[in-house]
């Protein structure tokens, strides 16, 4: 007991020296110890610093759950025109040299993934988000993912109706806009669009979700 009062003493004695000689180091001291004892008995830490996923503007996105953060590229992706991209005649060079980013070794269904980040440019009508394309043994591209966002899409849609046939199915999903590919096509394709929850004028290019898969028939494992 007498080693804790004698210590409290101390302490004051060290704050009375600090105003006679420094008059501001009183208050930074006096709020730092008020800072302490508010935290200690709250039992609540000051928050982390914004990550960088939350924008420029500084303020957190009470609508961005945390299982959506993507991870930050440290290399900006350059635009690609979507209906290149959306394309068979992509091959593993030609991914390499346009790309300067690209994730390997993701294996599905015995097909090997080449993933990139992809911007197709600036306008509302363009799409961003991850592009897969999965290749087989023989080097031939069989399958094509891509998940993302888009303000506007109707460019997409009809891409992949002139390009891959699709047409506007009836969808189990409230609020969800189907595309597939009818049966006398030589390559199997389904795009879902879906209506983001919260919408903000200011992010104009994240109306809406897109999920779209295009893989060919002839494929044999």
């Amino acid at each position: 007991m007498r080693r804790f009062i004698g210590l409290i003493l101390a302490l004051i004695l060290l704050i009375g020296l600090g105003i006679c000689f420094f008059p501001g180091a009183g208050d930074s001291l006096s709020q730092m110890l008020t800072g302490f004892f508010a935290g200690s008995e709250s039992g609540e830490s000051r928050p982390w610093p914004l990550l960088a996923i939350d924008g420029a503007s500084g303020e957190a996105h009470e609508d961005t759950p945390q299982a959506d953060w993507r991870p930050v590229h440290l290399e900006p992706a350059p635009p690609f025109p979507l209906e290149q991209a959306l394309n068979f005649q992509m091959t593993i060079p030609r991914i390499l040299g346009n790309w300067p980013q690209v994730s390997t070794g993701i294996k599905e269904d015995g097909l090997f993934g080449y993933r990139v980040p992809f911007v197709s440019g600036t306008e509302e009508s363009d799409v961003t988000g991850s592009l897969t394309y999965f290749f087989g043994t023989d080097q031939m591209l069989y399958r094509i993912d891509f998940t993302g966002d888009t303000g506007d899409a109707r460019r997409l849609v009809a891409h992949v109706a002139r390009s891959f046939q699709m047409q506007r199915q009836r969808s189990a999903e409230q609020g969800v806009f189907l595309y597939r590919t009818s049966e006398e096509v030589s390559t199997v394709g389904e795009l879902r669009i879906r209506p983001r929850t919260i919408i903000h004028t200011t992010r104009p290019h994240q109306r809406f979700e897109i999920s779209l898969h295009l893989s060919r028939f002839n494929f044999d494992e």
